[in-house]
């Protein structure tokens, strides 16, 4: 498992599927990425990318106050990820990139991040919680997600 790029991890940091009986991998942003950003004052932020494959996978980067990002406020971080792992099912992320996707198409026509706390907050990490005004401010669109 490499330090900085996303990476797969095993069931025992189970994130939740989209559907009963689903066995899709799970995904986990790099951690050290994610504290790096943090640790310096700035936000991370995740995009998705294909690669040579069909398999989604997440890379992090800071906000840099010009790359447009989805704020995504679910009700329950639980059901979207594993809070506890930062981790996220690829279904779960394939939900994500085709909301990305249309806004993307039909709007900005740019590089489209997003921003989940359940993957942008280090789990474990002892530290205040994100400036979510900010956070929110700085996002092309806030989704609240049941």
């Amino acid at each position: 498992m490499s330090d900085t790029s996303a990476s797969e991890r095993s069931s025992n940091a189970s994130a939740p599927h989209t559907r009963q009986g689903c066995d899709c991998r799970t995904i986990q942003p790099s951690q050290h990425a994610i504290s790096k950003i943090v640790e310096s004052g700035g936000v991370p932020i995740l995009g998705i990318s294909t690669g040579d494959t069909d398999k989604l996978d997440l890379y992090e980067k800071k906000y840099d106050g010009k790359t447009a990002y989805i704020a995504f406020m679910p009700t329950d971080q639980r059901a979207i990820c594993s809070p506890d792992y930062n981790t996220i099912t690829t279904c779960q992320l394939m939900a994500i990139a085709m909301t990305l996707g249309k806004i993307y198409v039909h709007e900005i026509r740019a590089e489209l991040c997003f921003w989940l706390a359940g993957l942008c907050v280090p789990a474990g990490q002892l530290r205040s919680e994100p400036n979510m005004a900010e956070i929110q401010r700085n996002a092309y669109r806030v989704l609240h997600i049941g």
